[in-house]
């Protein structure tokens, strides 16, 4: 996902923390509406529709500052990279 000039990898776990991850990442979002919106309820559900969701977290990510160091401390996975390609 591209914000600004920087490229996101964001994970959330298959495991058994995926929808606490996943309802968390969407809160730091002020997006509590999405953990619950049946198309991206499961992690296979997300990558099932992962274009509609690509389209709403660039959005969302255009609108505001990242919350990246909040999200590590939540235990979401991440990463910035500013490398071409």
């Amino acid at each position: 996902m591209w914000v600004g000039l920087a490229r996101y990898f964001i994970s959330l776990n298959r495991n058994k923390k995926s929808m606490v991850l996943w309802a968390k990442f969407c809160q730091l979002l002020n997006r509590p509406d999405m953990s619950k919106d049946p198309r991206f309820r499961t992690n296979p559900l997300r990558t099932q529709n992962v274009k509609e969701l690509i389209a709403i977290l660039e959005d969302e990510f255009g609108k505001k500052t990242t919350k990246i160091e909040q999200m590590k401390q939540e235990g979401i996975i991440n990463s910035k990279n500013t490398a071409p390609g």
